[in-house]
């Protein structure tokens, strides 16, 4: 089974998330910036540490990652995704998901199970992860030393 179909089949019965906002805010108008980490290095990083990306919208991105979290709080395993995607060449949004609440759809977006995983881990694992990926980029790049570029065929950027 590819790995695009495993994660197609892992995502189909869990429920977005709300997005935090205020978080992606911030990263996009400081943390980014502070730390010189742009589009383009934050593709590198991700291709460099794990390969092509594993999903696509030719519409709306030029690249996504969707990762499966385990979650192990007070004895229980939770499962849970968070996905990394730019939306037409900006920085890239993080959205967590879950199981959907019993007796209700996927089709909506649901809040964060403070008992499981509350907003407050969810900005940690982001900025975890950010801070991972600009560390990785800054030792990996005196080995990357060529030009790219890359097309998003629909934001012509």
């Amino acid at each position: 089974m590819s790995n695009r179909v495993w994660f197609d089949q892992y995502y189909r019965n869990f429920a977005p998330i709300f997005e935090d906002y205020d978080l992606l805010m911030l990263l996009d108008f400081h943390y980014y910036k502070e730390h010189n980490f742009d589009l383009a290095k934050m593709h590198m990083a991700l291709y460099a540490y794990f390969g092509g990306h594993n999903n696509y919208d030719d519409y709306k991105c030029s690249f996504a990652y969707k990762f499966k979290l385990t979650i192990e709080r007070d004895g229980k395993k939770y499962a849970y995704g968070m996905q990394l995607f730019d939306m037409k060449g900006n920085m890239p949004y993080f959205a967590y998901y879950r199981k959907p609440d019993e007796g209700k759809s996927a089709n909506y977006y649901h809040t964060p199970l403070d008992e499981e995983c509350s907003k407050e881990d969810m900005r940690y694992c982001t900025m975890t992860f950010i801070s991972f990926m600009v560390g990785f980029y800054q030792g990996y790049q005196p080995y990357f030393n060529q030009p790219f570029y890359r097309i998003n065929r629909a934001g012509y950027l």
